[in-house]
């Protein structure tokens, strides 16, 4: 998976866009694009992308990236997909992240490790992918409108009649 530049960019763009204009509700949300496997990673990893941040609720952010990834390019969509595959398979997931138990039995030094890793690889794929996950946790996070007071921010300015 090799996510340009641009593709995070957009990433970012589209997943804020999505949020902010998205509606949020209290109702239950089902996951229209990350299946039960992706989104066990991005829930295990959530925490650590937005450590020393209120954490508002892992699942508004989960939904937020499942939104934003809805809102990508189809072969964007693809690589994001084969990356949560290969992270879900045990043996795949052990040579690229160093975790031999699953994403929700992972402890937090583990999934601190790993993205660390990824962050400052020599590798531009692990890189682009830690970048994408980071881009689409970021734009979800700050994107919501239930995190907007946790930051100071009021909230879009309201357009008058």
């Amino acid at each position: 998976m090799i996510l340009s530049r641009r593709d995070c960019f957009k990433t970012g763009i589209l997943g804020s866009l999505t949020l902010v204009l998205g509606p949020f509700s209290t109702s239950a949300f089902e996951l229209n694009w990350l299946d039960p496997k992706g989104a066990a990673i991005f829930r295990a990893l959530i925490p650590q992308f937005l450590e020393g941040t209120e954490v508002y609720a892992v699942q508004d952010v989960l939904e937020g990236v499942d939104r934003a990834i809805g809102g990508l390019e189809p072969a964007t969509q693809a690589e994001l997909r084969e990356l949560t595959n290969l992270l879900s398979f045990p043996l795949t997931r052990f040579f690229l992240s160093g975790l031999w138990s699953p994403w929700e039995e992972a402890q937090a030094e583990q999934l601190k490790a790993f993205l660390d890793r990824w962050r400052n690889s020599r590798f531009a794929l692990f890189r682009a992918g830690y970048q994408g996950m980071a881009e689409l946790v970021m734009a979800s996070y700050y994107g919501n409108p239930n995190g907007w007071s946790a930051i100071g921010y009021p909230g879009p300015p309201v357009l008058s009649k």
